[in-house]
Order: C-alpha cells, then sequence, then structure tokens
C-alpha cells in the first residue's frame, strides 16, 4: 500500500510541475499497475498498465518496451479470465517481438501466451499452430527449460481437446521428462503425470494410464495433501482401475475420493459459518 501511494504521489507531482519526460511516467504507470495487479485489484492494475502503453505507443512506436505494455496487458485479461480482451493486446505484442527481435525467447512467450489464450476460447487449430511456433523456438534457444515444458504441456492440452491422444501422450510426456529433470517432486510435475495418464487412460492404454496415475496420486498427495486435484487423480485412478477389472482397488481408490472431498465440504462450510458469524457481529 505503501508502494502504491508513493508511486501515484510520484505521478501526481509530475502532473503539478508539469513535468514532461513522458517515457519516465510511462515507467511509473507500469510499476503502478504491478502493485495494483499484487493488491489484487485487476481493473486499476489494467488501467494503469494502458496508461502506460499509451505513452510508449507514442513516444517509442515500435520498440521492445511497447511490445512489453502489449504483452503485460494481454496478461492481466488472461488471468482475469476476460480472454477475448487479451487477444487483440498479445497479436500487438507478438507482431512487435516478430519484427524486432526475430527468433528470441521473448517471441515464443508472445506465441506461448496467444496460443494460450486461443485454446481458452476453444480456437483449438490458432493455438496449436501458435504453440507449435512457440515451442519451434524455445527447442532452438532454450531445449531444457521449465518454459519449454510448458509449451509441450499446453500442446498436449490442445491435442486432447482435438481428440488427438496419441499426440496428447507425446506432448504430455515430453513435457512430463523435462519436469521430472527440472522441477523434480513438484505440482507441475504432478500434473504431468495426470494429464499423461488421463490420454493414456482415455485411449485405452490402462496399463501406462496405472503407472502415470499412480505417481500423479502419490505426489499430489504428498504435495497437495487433502486437495481437490488429489481428488481429481484420485477418481481417474479408480476408473483405470475398474477397466483392468481390479474393482476393489477401483472401489479403494474412489473411497479416497469421496473422503477428501467431503473433508473439503466441510472445512468450505466451517469458514463460510465462520465469516458468516464476523459478519453478524460487525452488524451489531
Amino acid at each position: 500500500m505503501e508502494a502504491d501511494n508513493a508511486l501515484q504521489s510520484s505521478l501526481n507531482l509530475r502532473k503539478r510541475l508539469h513535468i514532461d519526460d513522458q517515457l519516465d511516467t510511462a515507467c511509473v504507470y507500469y510499476n503502478l499497475g504491478e502493485n495494483f495487479f499484487t493488491m489484487g485489484n485487476g481493473k486499476k492494475a489494467v488501467e494503469a498498465h494502458r496508461q502506460a502503453l499509451g505513452l510508449r505507443e507514442t513516444y517509442l512506436g515500435e520498440h521492445v518496451l511497447t511490445a512489453i505494455s502489449f504483452d503485460r496487458v494481454g496478461s492481466l485479461y488472461l488471468k482475469m479470465g476476460d480472454y477475448q480482451s487479451a487477444i487483440e493486446p498479445f497479436q500487438n505484442a507478438l507482431q512487435l517481438r516478430e519484427k524486432l527481435l526475430g527468433n528470441h525467447v521473448d517471441t515464443a512467450s508472445s506465441c506461448h501466451n496467444l496460443a494460450l489464450t486461443y485454446f481458452e476460447t476453444g480456437s483449438y487449430s490458432e493455438a496449436l499452430n501458435l504453440s507449435q511456433q512457440a515451442l519451434n523456438i524455445r527447442l532452438d534457444l532454450v531445449p531444457g527449460h521449465e518454459e519449454t515444458a510448458d509449451t509441450f504441456h499446453l500442446q498436449g492440452s490442445i491435442y486432447s481437446m482435438m481428440g488427438d491422444l496419441v499426440l496428447a501422450s507425446e506432448a504430455f510426456l515430453s513435457s512430463l521428462n523435462l519436469r521430472v529433470a527440472l522441477l523434480g517432486e513438484h505440482q507441475d510435475t504432478a500434473m504431468s503425470y495426470h494429464c499423461l495418464g488421463q490420454a493414456q487412460c482415455d485411449s485405452g492404454f490402462y496399463n501406462e494410464a496405472l503407472d502415470s496415475l499412480l505417481e500423479a496420486c502419490r505426489l499430489r498427495k504428498e504435495l497437495l495433501g487433502d486437495h481437490s486435484d488429489t481428488a481429481t487423480s484420485l477418481e481417474l485412478l479408480a476408473r483405470t482401475y475398474e477397466a483392468l477389472g481390479a474393482d476393489d482397488l477401483a472401489s479403494e481408490s474412489l473411497v479416497f475420493a469421496c473422503e477428501v472431498r467431503a473433508k473439503l465440504m466441510l472445512e468450505h462450510c466451517a469458514v463460510t459459518a465462520t465469516s458468516g458469524d464476523s459478519d453478524n457481529t460487525t452488524d451489531s
């Protein structure tokens, strides 16, 4: 909050003193937007970043900083779930970075972000093309990097939605191999195990799916405990056991999943009740 007030005071002082260093003012707006985002105020964050973007477009034109502002506005819309609004700034960021930087990690980032946005809107063909463009650059420049694993994972999700489970499994496996090497026992590694297991299960490769899902369940139990993701993996594990004819193990996994969801429901009810009591106390 203090940083937010300081940045706002800096802007007000610039206006009063008629300071004309617009690029420096753009930086202040950019930082103000970051502070608003950290505080959870997405709407004000977008407004501040759009102010920075407007100044950079006017005084810098086609510049890497302008591309950064376009990308940041798109990222904010993406995080807020406003996917349609995210498309245009991401497109502008990508266009600038392709022109100014060529095959560069930032260009790959723009391709990935736009691909993710198209994926969220159900435009899978566009998402696939952009994810492949991002993947080509990342495999060339940073093959053993976490962001390369992220793009493999995104591509696996796209193939899954398009019904190509063989290519989905290949992409999820590539993502998994990188995450195991780079992250070890991590939530993202568990996600890769789960998604690979789901693609294998949906393809009818139940023995392979079983191995993947057992690892997903183990990691999620250790890292997350009683969590909805843990329950989801347990439910898919139960489905896989059932397909293999292991009905007792399927029932056991399903019971564990139900127990996790029941605990989460009770915790949610307890929090809601406590919140209600607090509100009533305040009102009185």
